[in-house]
């Protein structure tokens, strides 16, 4: 696949870029279902071919639990620092 298609494997900057996505992915996303297609379609878009189905769960479950430390960590603040400025973040 990779000498007919183009394809790359799922290591070095490539994973790191991909990676770096499912991050911001993880704050918008439904389940770690829905994070984990995501992943998948953007595999597909940057021709990477798919890890195993244990790393991908791994991975969208460890984005998940780092998105919602984010958020729970900087929320009230940063909501509290926003409203004082009278901007509203979206």
């Amino acid at each position: 696949m990779r000498a007919i298609y183009g394809y790359k494997m799922f290591t070095g900057r490539g994973a790191r870029d991909l990676k770096a996505w499912l991050e911001g992915a993880a704050e918008t996303a439904r389940s770690n279902e829905d994070l984990a297609r995501r992943f998948v379609e953007q595999c597909r878009a940057a021709q990477t071919i798919l890890p195993g189905i244990t790393v991908i769960e791994r991975l969208c479950a460890d984005a998940l639990v780092a998105a919602e430390r984010r958020v729970d960590a900087g929320s009230p603040v940063s909501w509290t620092m926003t409203c004082e400025r009278g901007s509203m973040p979206f």
